[in-house]
């Protein structure tokens, strides 16, 4: 599955992702917060909203 990045929204507090996977398309709320902890942690924008869409587990 294919994730794209299409569209990055910022807003006071936090950045709106509009994705699209498979002809779809999906929006993303992403607080401040959770963005400066993805810098942090050296992590990817796309692994993370990759782990969120499709978790192996509940």
């Amino acid at each position: 599955m294919i994730i794209e990045i299409i569209e990055k929204t910022l807003l006071s507090k936090g950045t709106i992702y509009k994705l699209k996977i498979d002809n779809k398309i999906i929006e993303i709320f992403f607080l401040s917060h959770a963005i400066e902890r993805i810098k942090k942690w050296q992590i990817s924008e796309e692994m993370v909203i990759e782990t969120l869409l499709f978790t192996e587990e509940v």
